[in-house]
């Protein structure tokens, strides 16, 4: 959000701080701020923590060290036996036996922890302190109960029927029970098997007791709770014993029986079997050989039967007389007729009767051929009938084979499953003898290494931890309590703050400082003290405002404000005062036609005065109307108030020609003409005035204008100005302006100079 022109505020650039920790320093600032409300948090925390810590009965802590060691013996292996034990070597279960409510319970009976009134409030004394003071706050004790249950805000309590001196002990015990696990506190020592349980009471003696009782009621119940878990173990080790012995005569009674059976079905052992087999085979391949040896002869025989020369040639014919005496026959007769040819013609009788004699010579040799042919096929015949009755015989056998294995895998099945049973029974019967003599052994897995002794001095570090956590609890609480303050602010603290919410630049920072009582006080402070920081802030402004525009200083200046009570006429007052003790002419003009406030600077003197209505209206001339403060110089042109201002429309006036020649001529003769206007948001004179000036300062309260406000008013005044110099921030607290990042502080801080509101 940007107010200001280029030749004015914009034209001032703004140096961005290069330190990169300021939001540490930032959060420096805001502790040191909330230092007091911290520190009241933590006293009052503190004090309420001694108040209880005094009212309350002095305790004694008592602590036993017991060492948990599990028995590394694998007599009988029983955390396998019984899975229901459970991993007793973590120590996380050991602290959970501890806390159990049965050996809490044991405890309570045995010391009979009823009787004492830590463990039993109905015995405790009313008249603590902390009791009355307990129910002094309780708003119940103030309302009669009647009413809270009318009103539907306690519920009416049932009427509870007598108890039975038994119940009502039990219902005591339990109570104590639960009061003593409260009250107790055990720890494991880190990279130990160590348990240290401490009990805490307000008996020294009682302490000690119930310490060392909880220890030694924690090793009994492991000891039972392990006797117990090896009677467990040793029944159901001699109910498992006696069903396996069961088993494994049944799976040795099937193996005898199905072998009894497999020998009389069978009546030959698979081995002879195989050993017939394999002598059946080899006859097998012997017959088939010759069945193959036997179809061929037969083959050859028969496909050379009906060529009486191919016979003479064929090996089964040649191993036959009879064939060969024809054979040679036919030819000696085919050497015969061949001769005779050469002598006779083929007609010839002997020649015919050669041909006769040598038909007959062949049809003895294709009789002799057919013969052999036939027998060669009985042979054939005999050799695959063999062969045939053979591959039954090899049949029968491998199907005997195949069927009796069958029968030998079931057997194995039988052996295995009788030899599996009688392995598992003779090892539970080992463990179960095992488990009978280690009742005999059992040992607890704890030891105390060092009993509860009886303590002399009472607890003191409770004590340093509640008000240590009070300490922490209260500084929280403050500082809580000054973020939710600093989240309520909603006013300008710092000048960073301001130019950043609202992108103008802040010209001047005028300091207060309580002592003042009135505005010549404040001025006289100026005129007196021009070494203070007041002046100097105002000489700094002053400044700003001719640096404001280099090439054309402004000389008619005007101050206004958000709203009233900001310090605008009294900066407009010291502005002036400041412009003449550096030899500069100024005069001040009060432009708030409606609420004049410059002429009580001049007390019963500027009742003569007719003021810049009398200027306006004409009834008094200039010099008639200024007034001149002889003490500082300052010359002002104040207004005076009567009834009929509230008829005057005061923005017809300022905007008239005759204001505006007004300002003329004080331009004319003044070097710094400083116009006061009423504030922006209260009405409009302010927008008309800023027309007839060369620069406009806008002041800012500090700690007081909410920043709604504040930029309400600057963005009014921008919609009809844009000749904003800066912002002027007022009435600073240096002491307290400091802790909010405001750089001069300190330096104005030195000075001890007031300067109070409008």
């Amino acid at each position: 959000m940007n107010y200001g022109q280029p030749g004015g505020l914009t034209s001032i650039d703004r140096l961005q701080d290069p330190d990169t920790g300021a939001a540490v320093r930032e959060a420096v600032r805001f502790v040191w701020r909330a230092k007091w409300k911290i520190l009241v948090g933590m006293l009052f925390c503190a004090t309420v923590a001694v108040l209880i810590i005094i009212s309350a009965k002095p305790t004694y802590t008592a602590t036993t060290a017991v060492l948990f060691a599990p028995d590394q013996r694998n007599t009988v292996d029983i955390d396998d036996v019984i899975q229901a034990t459970g991993d007793r070597g973590a120590v996380a279960n050991q602290l959970e036996i501890i806390r159990s409510t049965n050996l809490l319970d044991r405890v309570v009976e045995r010391l009979r922890l009823e009787r004492f009134p830590t463990f039993n409030p109905s015995l405790v004394d009313r008249t603590w302190f902390a009791d009355r003071l307990k129910s002094w706050l309780d708003w119940r004790t103030y309302v009669p109960r009647d009413l809270l249950i009318n009103l539907g805000m306690i519920a009416l309590e049932p009427v509870a029927e007598p108890l039975s001196e038994a119940d009502a002990l039990a219902a005591v015990r339990v109570q104590a029970r639960n009061i003593l696990l409260e009250q107790m506190n055990i720890e494991a020592v880190p990279l130990t098997q160590v348990l240290r349980i401490s009990v805490t009471t307000d008996r020294a003696k009682l302490s000690a007791d119930t310490a060392n009782t909880i220890a030694r009621e924690y090793i009994t119940a492991q000891l039972n709770t392990k006797l117990a878990a090896t009677r467990e173990a040793t029944r159901w080790l001699s109910e498992r014993v006696g069903e396996l012995e069961g088993e494994v005569s049944a799976a040795e009674a099937a193996v005898n029986a199905y072998t009894t059976q497999l020998a009389e079905r069978s009546g030959q052992t698979t081995a002879v079997l195989r050993q017939q087999l394999e002598v059946l085979n080899r006859a097998l391949s012997e017959a088939t050989a010759r069945v193959a040896q036997a179809n061929s002869r037969f083959r050859r025989a028969s496909n050379a039967s009906d060529d009486t020369d191919a016979i003479g040639i064929v090996a089964e014919f040649q191993d036959s007389r009879t064939v060969l005496a024809a054979r040679e026959r036919e030819l000696a007769l085919l050497a015969d007729r061949a001769e005779l040819l050469r002598l006779v013609s083929a007609d010839h009788e002997r020649v015919q009767v050669l041909d006769v004699r040598l038909a007959a010579a062949r049809a003895a040799v294709r009789s002799e051929a057919a013969r052999i042919v036939a027998a060669l096929e009985s042979e054939l015949r005999s050799a695959q009938g063999e062969q045939e009755d053979l591959t039954a015989r090899v049949r029968d056998i491998e199907q005997q084979i195949i069927e009796q294995s069958g029968d030998e895998v079931r057997l194995r099945q039988l052996e295995r499953e009788a030899e599996a049973s009688r392995l598992i029974y003779e090892n539970f019967l080992g463990r179960l003898k095992e488990t009978t003599q280690q009742q005999l052994l059992e040992e607890a897995d704890a030891v105390i290494l060092s009993p509860a002794e009886v303590p002399e001095e009472a607890d003191t570090q409770y004590a340093k931890r509640i008000i240590a956590i009070a300490l922490l609890f209260g500084g929280g609480l403050g500082f809580g309590l000054a973020v939710f303050v600093e989240r309520l602010n909603n006013t300008f603290r710092s000048v960073d703050d301001l130019q950043t919410q609202t992108g103008l630049t802040v010209l001047g920072v005028l300091p207060r400082v309580a002592g003042a009582s009135s505005r010549r006080d404040v001025m006289r402070t100026v005129v007196d003290k021009p070494t203070s920081g007041l002046a100097e802030a105002m000489r700094g402004l002053r400044t700003s405002v001719l640096f404001s525009n280099l090439d054309q200083p402004p000389e008619v200046v005007m101050m206004t404000s958000s709203v009233a009570g900001e310090g605008k006429s009294t900066s407009a007052l010291l502005l002036a005062t400041t412009s003449v003790q550096m030899g500069r002419s100024a005069i001040i003009v009060d432009c708030d036609l409606r609420r004049p406030s410059l002429h009580a600077f001049f007390g019963e003197r500027a009742k003569s005065s007719r003021g810049v209505r009398g200027v306006l209206e004409g009834s008094a001339t200039l010099e008639e109307a200024t007034l001149v403060d002889s003490g500082t110089g300052l010359t002002v042109l104040p207004n005076q108030a009567d009834r009929n201002s509230a008829a005057i429309n005061a923005a017809d006036v300022l905007a008239s020609a005759r204001f505006g020649e007004l300002v003329k001529n004080l331009r004319a003769q003044y070097d710094m003409v400083i116009l006061d206007a009423p504030p922006v948001l209260a009405v409009t004179d302010a927008q008309i005035i800023s027309k007839r000036t060369d620069a406009v300062l806008y002041c800012v309260k500090w700690d007081e204008t909410p920043r709604d406000v504040v930029l309400d008013g600057l963005r009014t005044f921008s919609l009809v100005s844009t000749d904003l110099a800066g912002l002027v921030m007022t009435m600073v607290n240096t002491d307290k302006s400091s802790s909010y990042g405001y750089k001069y502080g300190g330096y104005y801080g030195r000075y001890q100079n007031p300067y109070i509101e409008n």
